[in-house]
């Protein structure tokens, strides 16, 4: 075998405790030279167990040549606790392919071999989502294709006792999709994608919980009508998926998330049984904050089992657009509990007419500081309360913000003719009615809002298609962890709309912190150079103005992020001409500088204070994973205050 060990990110010590279930204590005090060993033998039998396409009989000869001919060097004591984990290790193998084997025959007396699927592409494909968080491979990847034979699946997870993991388009980022547990079999949902009706009279769209959200929002569209839950990755998330996260989209705004938008939904619960969950009475509007919406569970027969009342202010607390904390929702089955309280299979939606006008605004905010932005989020937000009171003579339908670190990312294109550069933070708005002097109207209210800020200019699409441009901005978003092979760490959380700016200006301070500490770093290791001189006052001058900024002691109000990363590569563009024969070392220090400098990006949709801010990081820089986690839990730490 050429490569005999695996690509993966954990320790090595965890390696053989996972495989060879040797304690890592001790481990750590083994001699290096059959740490080395162990390690090696751990490594390869850990291809055994999580890479399907190799194969465990060629492992299982490669380990036992190599043990057999590096073993007689060892104490008797090493050698024996790495012969017994290698025994442990293979009998576990034996037990999950007899378990396997077993599950499989269960599962062709509830469906069709053909949606029983064992081939290593299928494990492989299953294993994780767009987390790329990888920790068990499954046993066995099951496609349903009825309510019946899912709850067939659940009743027999619970006689064979494995885990289960519901499985629609798998483009979550919460890792609701990944399996756990040894012992697990991936629900994919993918053969269950009829839409059976959409319904201009009832204005309703009923569809299986696998149809992909985009292809229902298409075919609601060429029926006239409008489907108005629309979250950044409806090209591959499933209406199931939606359920089990409430997905929203910039037009929450208006409409809401996916359970303002339910009317009713079928599910298979953790015991095998089939139940449905009603809206009793729905007003065909967003839940709000004095109304209670009312949900009746019913058995398959019709009985009532459960009535549900959740009150507006209990989805959405005072000052917040959202609770992302209540997963709960009153015991409201399947919304927001991200698969782990049972299997959507069957979902009908409210739709929505379709306005005859619309005005898509793109707003961008030029200068040093996002506080602007933010104040007009709020202005926006309160723009709108105000429209609904007076009648709804115009709907702002959408609206979506993303800062300076998306537009960087995905190569954003500048509308504004009177601001030259790229902005630092850009608004998509959508204004929708039927009435075109009152949907002017509302497009100049926004203006008027707009220009009460400093350093911003408003551009108004010209047609559908440059409409579908603007907001084609906000679909690339997840661009921003390109540079770090699509691994980032979400943290979603949700900020007063009132303490918006504030969290803008905490973000910037963040993100000027983070870049002076990996200048400050890359300087350090200039200095520590062979042939770098022991004095350089220019040098140490800058080394002094850096490490002030990367604790804090400059503020992003003096100077931002982009002006120090500039004043940077500057300077080591200085040094490289000052000390010719250092240029190729500096330049490999600046490289891994760039690589591994930590940025925050923030984006907000719908305008309801719900902030996801994404922090791009290698998954193999054990460094930068733990200043990473520093600044996951310093902005958590703020948003509690």
């Amino acid at each position: 075998m050429p490569q005999k060990g695996p690509h993966i990110s954990i320790s090595p010590d965890f390696v053989v405790n996972r495989i060879l279930r040797i304690n890592i204590d001790d481990f750590q005090n083994w001699p290096e030279s059959v740490r080395e060993f162990a390690i090696s033998i751990a490594e390869e039998l850990f291809l055994a167990a999580y890479n399907p396409f190799v194969n465990a009989d060629t492992v299982r000869q490669s380990v036992r040549a190599h043990y057999d001919r590096d073993s007689v060097a060892l104490a008797h004591y090493y050698a024996t606790a790495i012969s017994e984990g290698i025994t442990m290790f293979w009998s576990a193998h034996e037990a999950e392919v007899k378990f396997r084997d077993h599950l499989i025959e269960e599962l062709r007396k509830i469906m069709p071999s053909e949606g029983i699927l064992t081939d290593p592409a299928s494990l492989v494909a299953t294993e994780t989502d767009a987390t790329d968080l990888r920790m068990e491979l499954p046993l066995v990847v099951v496609e349903p294709d009825t309510a019946e034979q899912v709850a067939g699946i659940v009743k027999l997870a619970n006689e064979l006792k494995f885990a289960l993991i519901p499985r629609g388009g798998g483009s979550g980022m919460t890792g609701g999709a990944v399996p756990a547990r040894r012992r697990s079999v991936i629900v994919s949902m993918t053969r269950m994608q009829s839409i059976s009706s959409i319904d201009l009279e009832a204005m309703t769209v009923t569809c299986q919980s696998g149809c992909i959200t985009q292809d229902v929002i298409n075919a609601v569209n060429r029926a006239g009508a409008l489907f108005s839950v629309d979250p950044a990755s409806k090209l591959a998330s499933s209406i199931g998926g939606n359920v089990s996260e409430n997905a929203g989209g910039p037009m929450a705004f208006e409409y809401g998330t996916t359970i303002d938008n339910l009317l009713w939904w079928r599910m298979v619960t953790p015991t095998g049984e089939i139940i449905s969950v009603e809206r009793e009475n729905h007003p065909r509007h967003k839940i709000l904050p004095d109304e209670t919406a009312v949900f009746v569970v019913k058995d398959v027969s019709g009985g009532v089992r459960n009535v549900i009342h959740l009150r507006g202010d209990e989805i959405r607390l005072p000052g917040l657009g959202k609770d992302v904390t209540n997963k709960v929702l009153g015991g409201l089955p399947g919304v927001q509990k991200e698969g782990t309280d049972g299997i959507i299979t069957e979902v009908c939606f409210t739709i929505h007419p379709k306005p005859k006008y619309s005005r898509v605004m793109s707003v961008e905010f030029f200068g040093r500081s996002m506080r602007p932005a933010a104040v007009v989020v709020r202005e926006l937000v309160g723009l709108r309360n105000r429209i609904r009171e007076q009648g709804d003579f115009a709907h702002i339908s959408a609206m979506e913000e993303f800062n300076a670190k998306y537009v960087q990312a995905i190569d954003y294109q500048t509308k504004s003719t009177k601001y030259s550069g790229h902005p630092i933070s850009v608004i998509t708005v959508q204004v929708d009615g039927d009435d075109p002097y009152l949907l002017d109207k509302c497009v100049n209210d926004i203006v008027q809002v707009v220009e009460q800020q400093e350093n911003v200019d408003i551009t108004v699409a010209r047609d559908a298609r440059e409409a579908d441009r603007f907001w084609e901005d906000r679909h690339r978003l997840s661009l921003i962890a390109k540079r770090t092979s699509g691994f980032k760490i979400n943290e979603d959380v949700v900020i007063p709309i009132d303490r918006i700016p504030d969290f803008a200006a905490f973000l910037e301070q963040v993100n000027l912190e983070c870049t002076a500490q990996a200048y400050r770093e890359a300087l350090q290791e200039v200095g520590r150079l062979s042939g770098f001189p022991m004095e350089d006052r220019e040098f140490n001058k800058e080394f002094s103005y850096v490490s002030k900024a990367s604790v804090g002691g400059l503020k992003s109000e003096e100077v931002s992020d982009d002006e120090m990363h500039t004043r940077c590569v500057a300077f080591l563009a200085s040094l490289r001409e000052k000390y010719p024969h250092l240029a190729k070392s500096i330049e490999k220090i600046e490289a891994h500088m760039e690589a591994s400098r930590l940025i925050v990006a923030s984006h907000m949709h719908a305008g309801d204070g719900n902030c996801h801010v994404n922090i791009p990081v290698n998954s193999n820089d054990a460094d930068m994973l733990r200043h990473c986690e520093e600044v996951a839990n310093r902005v958590m730490a703020q948003c509690q205050e």
